[in-house]
């Protein structure tokens, strides 16, 4: 059973030597109906830019969204970047690496998506490059429609994968998950050789938080429920709050009282 996020002692981490890979929906922001609505907070952006900062680029957004819109939310090019739940990627370099994929599967799963739902309020086809997610959120009671419907849509598809996620089927392309993002930074500077910190609020994040452990890392999970992850918080404003402590627990100054105070 997880510990409150509350219990998590923060000064066991260190700036220099943490790295601190976030979640977007449900972990920095809180999750919209319509994804293309969702808002991230001057707060959480500030608190980003300082522990950017602090860590001397040892910070990763983890997603489900590509790396274009996570830009376009968090109003920076300068984070390290996993899109498509670890389909794409850029590092602290900032070079993009891209896993092969077939685009033609994905166009054929969209137009057979779109012609199920056609005229039906509440849902949302939304497609991504590497994946295709069905939204509805709106419409709870077409649960096991969607089901179904995306059931039929991959049959045939093998290199298509399902992932379910909070109130949305999401189809990607390739194997890559999350874990395999954190893998790959943590095996470049300036995350190598760092203790990781993962936090996500989904299903899709319990593959990275299997990952984190094996590494001897710390995982936070967002929102109530089965879950691999060490700590949990009640929900996304209880991570923000958490999150700004941190930032500020990473600032110069205070790093250097830690120093002082002889501690990590």
């Amino acid at each position: 059973m997880s510990a409150r996020l509350s219990d998590f002692d923060i000064s066991c981490l260190a700036p220099a030597t943490t790295a601190l890979f976030l979640d977007f929906d449900g972990t920095l922001a809180p999750i919209a109906d319509d994804p293309a609505e969702a808002v991230m907070a001057e707060s959480t952006r500030a608190a980003l830019a300082r522990l950017q900062t602090a860590l001397d680029g040892a910070l990763a957004i983890i997603s489900g969204r590509s790396i274009d819109d996570v830009d376009r939310l968090i109003a920076s090019h300068r984070i390290a970047v996993a899109g498509i739940h670890g389909l794409m990627r850029r590092d602290a370099e900032g070079q993009v690496h891209e896993a092969d994929f077939d685009r033609a599967a994905l166009e054929d799963l969209t137009v057979a998506l779109q012609a199920a739902t056609a005229g039906m309020a509440g849902l949302l086809v939304e497609t991504k490059p590497g994946s295709v997610a069905l939204h509805y959120r709106k419409r709870p009671d077409l649960a096991q429609f969607c089901e179904e419907a995306v059931a039929r849509a991959i049959a045939g598809h093998p290199d298509l994968t399902r992932l379910a996620g909070k109130m949305v089927i999401e189809v990607k392309a390739g194997a890559r998950t999350k874990a395999h993002a954190v893998a790959d930074f943590m095996a470049e500077p300036p995350f190598r050789g760092r203790v990781p910190v993962y936090a996500g609020d989904d299903v899709t994040d319990e593959d990275a938080f299997r990952a984190v452990k094996a590494m001897g890392g710390h995982t936070i999970r967002i929102g109530r429920g089965d879950t691999e992850a060490e700590y949990c918080a009640d929900d996304t404003a209880g991570f923000l709050r958490w999150l700004a402590r941190l930032s500020k627990a990473f600032s110069p100054r205070s790093a250097q009282i830690m120093r002082e105070a002889g501690q990590p």
